[in-house]
């Protein structure tokens, strides 16, 4: 990241804008690379293996939003804390702090996937595939299964992505994500023409994550210059927790977004049937998008207030503020 002190005003108005535009497009692609990955799965299950498996997919899609709780509160609280160090140019803490949370969203990622992977089914059950869904539950506790093998790529993509952010390697998130969808979609294709069912539509989606965190990997560490290195964190307990606490708004969103489905999920199987469990599951994917926007807006507000916050730069967070608010204007 630039540093636009010193500069005169048009020239500092032109560096944030720019940055912030970046940031936005950065940020949205991040999301936007799972949000299309469940987009894809939709439009394939529901084109090839049917209304029930549909109403299926929808049922379990609150799964991603369970992952998000994790990754959401990682990503953004390192992101926050990594800004606000780059701005007092202090490089290694920001690598330290970037490195620990790697370490700690592995191992917590692992330990999720093998619950996941083993309770898939009272999962289901609960995410809403009970009473009149009985029949797809064991559909569901199969997607569930397939997603879960793939949330430590999941989580260390957005993380990683978060990341890069601040070392100036957008686009290489941006190639990510576009290569996350890619894949998908080769691999739907794949589980539809070897009759791989549902589990199968799932586990192409943990595959195309996977694909999009190896392409990052070695995309970052293949460069030069870099600020970014893997170094053994010099972190105290007291500051890893501050540092979650910056995350606990995103983790907060998440939360709800995967208790506003759930209660629905229940209310449409028992008054709407497969069929409106069906449309929903469309809703899902189309209100995912407008949540990308957002988290893109948010996204680009948060590293660049926290970099100016680590300047003690009050002019700079005014100067973002105001273009946030024409950001908004311009997408609503």
């Amino acid at each position: 990241m630039k540093r636009i002190r010193g500069l005169k005003k048009n020239n500092r108005w032109w560096l944030i804008d720019k940055a912030f535009v970046s940031l936005f497009i950065t940020g949205m692609s991040i999301e936007l690379s799972h949000v299309g990955a469940g987009l894809v799965d939709g439009m394939m299950v529901g084109s090839f293996l049917g209304p029930d498996a549909l109403a299926a997919e929808g049922i379990a899609h609150p799964i991603y939003s369970i992952i998000g709780i994790l990754s959401g509160m990682l990503f953004v609280g390192m992101q926050v804390c990594c800004a606000q160090e780059l701005g007092r140019g202090r490089l290694k803490k920001v690598s330290e702090v970037f490195s620990i949370t790697v370490y700690v969203g592995t191992i917590l990622s692992v330990i999720m996937t093998v619950l996941t992977v083993m309770f898939s089914g009272k999962l289901a059950i609960l995410l809403g595939a009970a009473g009149k869904a009985e029949d797809i539950a064991q559909m569901a506790s199969e997607y569930i299964s397939g997603i879960g093998i793939g949330i430590p790529a999941i989580v260390l993509t957005a993380i990683f992505g978060a990341a890069l952010q601040l070392d100036n390697s957008h686009r290489i998130v941006v190639r990510g994500a576009v290569i996350e969808i890619a894949t998908d979609i080769i691999f739907d294709v794949a589980v539809v023409y070897f009759n791989w069912g549902i589990f199968g539509m799932g586990l192409a989606t943990s595959i195309a994550a996977y694909a999009n965190l190896l392409y990052m990997w070695m995309a970052h560490f293949s460069k030069k210059n870099i600020n970014l290195h893997f170094v053994r964190p010099e972190f105290t307990p007291a500051e890893f927790i501050k540092m979650l606490g910056n995350g606990t708004d995103k983790a907060c969103v998440r939360l709800a977004n995967t208790l506003r489905p759930v209660i629905v999920n229940r209310l449409i199987i028992i008054y709407g049937g497969t069929a409106a469990m069906t449309a929903l599951s469309a809703q899902n994917s189309y209100s995912g998008f407008l949540n990308a926007l957002s988290f893109g807006i948010a996204s680009a507000v948060s590293v660049l207030t926290s970099l100016f916050y680590g300047e003690i730069n009050e002019e700079g967070i005014s100067e973002v503020v105001s273009f946030e608010h024409k950001m908004i204007a311009f997408v609503c």
